[in-house]
């Protein structure tokens, strides 16, 4: 079992609601530190920039921290690249979580703007499924700000899909 450090700590809270803290704070420090392969408590900076790339790639849901420890215990590196925290050592360390708050969600419906957001309401846009893959959809919610805007977006087959923002493009 690996202690949690409290910037973590405190980026879980910021995260997560306040029911899901103590799963989270097992789940981290049971399956997500010196239990990974390649990994020793001997590097508690680099079991706490793990912890935090699961915390961000969860985008403050237990079943996303689920994924992202799973990705961990794969190839830790591949949670590192997924967060945005693989070129520079040190990012972890300078990250401030979004949490996307109801006002925020509000003031996107009514507007369409946040900052860092790029799409808004019903926006037509063309969705990257896989490579040379694309479909086309509208944005119908903004679902997550972490680890970049993440959108629901209905496809026009009718399907509905939660997308990352590097996936989508703007419509003509």
């Amino acid at each position: 079992m690996t202690e949690l450090r409290e910037r973590t700590r405190h980026h879980l809270r910021t995260m997560f609601a306040p029911d899901d803290v103590g799963s989270v704070e097992r789940i981290l420090a049971e399956r997500c530190g010196a239990t990974l392969p390649g990994i020793s408590p001997g590097h508690p900076d680099l079991i706490e920039r793990i912890q935090l790339a699961a915390i961000r790639l969860s985008a403050g849901r237990l079943d996303g921290l689920n994924k992202a420890v799973d990705l961990a215990a794969l190839d830790w590196r591949d949670l590192l690249v997924a967060a945005g925290f693989a070129d520079d050592p040190n990012a972890y360390a300078h990250w401030k979580p979004r949490t996307l708050n109801a006002a925020d969600l509000n003031h996107w419906f009514a507007d369409g703007s946040l900052p860092g957001v790029e799409f808004s309401p019903n926006q037509p846009v063309i969705v990257t499924t896989g490579p040379g893959v694309t479909q086309t959809g509208s944005v119908i919610s903004l679902e997550a700000l972490e680890p970049e805007p993440q959108y629901l977006v209905e496809l026009a087959s009718g399907t509905d899909i939660t997308v990352f923002q590097r996936h989508l493009g703007k419509a003509d």
